[in-house]
């Protein structure tokens, strides 16, 4: 499903959509991002942490240093930014939150993540910029269609291709 936005506050509805089907649901998925540097990942992401109980309280920032952002939502998001990664392999620390059910977790340059990890269940966004709009294109692997259908549902309203 491709998605057109042109207005900062069409990538905050979706987001916050989104963030509140998961809430509704209780859902603790995988979320990949993919896109250029200065596509509307990290902002996306940031409108998504705000929507949780107490994400206001998050400062949202994309960890490229650390790699890795926890914040004190409920439920809890892992926030990775895989750009330093590059075919490295992660340290045992960073898989173990990765692997974890416990987190929604949230996973930027997710192209860079180690090939031996093969996840059963994850929706994807990937951004792409034209022009003077985005195309959010979503995609999803196991569970997360069901997900998917229903966030399909709730933003029949907007631009979709």
């Amino acid at each position: 499903m491709k998605v057109v936005v042109r207005e900062l506050e069409e990538t905050q509805n979706l987001a916050i959509t989104l963030a509140n089907l998961l809430l509704e649901q209780q859902q603790k998925p995988l979320i990949l991002f993919e896109g250029n540097l200065g596509a509307g990942k990290t902002t996306f992401i940031r409108f998504f942490v705000h929507a949780f109980p107490q994400g206001k309280q998050a400062e949202v920032s994309s960890p490229s240093f650390n790699l890795l952002n926890i914040y004190p939502t409920q439920p809890e998001i892992a926030h990775f930014d895989l750009y330093r990664l590059q075919g490295e392999e992660l340290d045992t620390d960073l898989e173990e939150v990765l692997l974890s059910s416990k987190f929604i977790r949230l996973v930027e340059w997710s192209e860079h993540l180690p090939a031996y990890l093969n996840f059963a269940d994850w929706l994807k966004i990937s951004f792409y910029l034209q022009e003077k709009e985005r195309i959010l294109e979503f995609t999803a692997k196991g569970s997360m269609t069901n997900i998917l259908s229903s966030f399909k549902k709730l933003i029949s309203g907007k631009e979709v291709k």
